[in-house]
C-alpha cells in the first residue's frame, strides 16, 4: 500500500502545470486515484489525511501575478530537479531548468491561485471540492516576491478569501501560511 501511495504522489508532484479546467479534473482523477488504492487495501479513507498545497498570490495586477507565477515556476523546476535526481549545477549554484512539456507561463499563471480575490476564491473552492482536503497550506512568499506582497496576500486570504470560500463549502477551521 504504501508504494502505491508513493506511486500516487510521484504522480500528484511531477504534474504541477496544466490547465486550470483540466486541474481540477486531474485533482479529481488523483482524489479517485487516494480513495481506490485505501479500498483496494480495505483502509479507511480517513486515514489519508489528504492537504491541498499550493501557491498563492491574490492581486489585482497581472504584471505581480505573472512574476508570483515566474518564481512558483523556479521552485517547482529546482525541486523537481532534486526530486528526480536530475539536477544541474554551475559550481555551487542549482541551474533553473525547464521541466519536460512545461506549459507556457500564461498557463502555469492561470493553474496556480493568482488573482484577484473572487478569481482565487472560486479556483480554491473547485480544488477543494475536487479534493476533500483535511488541512491547506498555502506559500506566499517565493523567490523574489516582495515581503509586503506577501503579507498582503495572507491578510485577502483571511480576510477576503476565506469567507467566499465558507460561504460555498461551510466553515474552514485552519488555515496554514508559508
Amino acid at each position: 500500500m504504501t508504494d502505491e501511495f508513493c506511486d500516487i504522489l510521484d504522480l500528484a508532484f511531477s504534474r504541477e502545470f496544466f490547465s486550470y479546467h483540466g486541474r481540477t479534473k486531474l485533482l479529481a482523477e488523483q482524489y479517485a486515484d487516494i480513495v481506490a488504492a485505501f479500498a483496494a487495501e480495505k483502509a479507511p479513507l480517513s486515514r489519508a489525511h489528504l492537504t491541498l498545497n499550493r501557491f498563492a498570490h491574490i492581486t489585482g495586477s497581472r504584471e505581480q501575478g505573472m512574476r508570483f507565477a515566474e518564481n512558483a515556476r523556479y521552485r517547482s523546476r529546482l525541486a523537481s530537479s532534486l526530486r528526480r535526481r536530475q539536477e544541474v549545477m554551475q559550481g555551487t549554484i542549482l541551474v533553473d531548468v525547464p521541466l519536460p512539456d512545461e506549459p507556457p507561463l500564461d498557463t502555469t499563471y492561470e493553474d496556480l491561485l493568482i488573482g484577484d480575490v473572487e478569481t482565487v476564491a472560486e479556483k480554491l473552492v473547485a480544488e477543494i471540492h475536487e479534493t476533500k482536503p483535511e488541512h491547506a497550506c498555502f506559500s506566499f512568499k517565493v523567490g523574489d516576491t516582495p515581503h509586503a506582497s506577501a503579507m498582503r496576500s495572507m491578510e485577502l486570504m483571511i480576510g477576503e478569501v476565506k469567507p467566499m470560500v465558507e460561504r460555498a463549502l461551510g466553515p474552514v477551521e485552519h488555515v496554514a501560511a508559508e
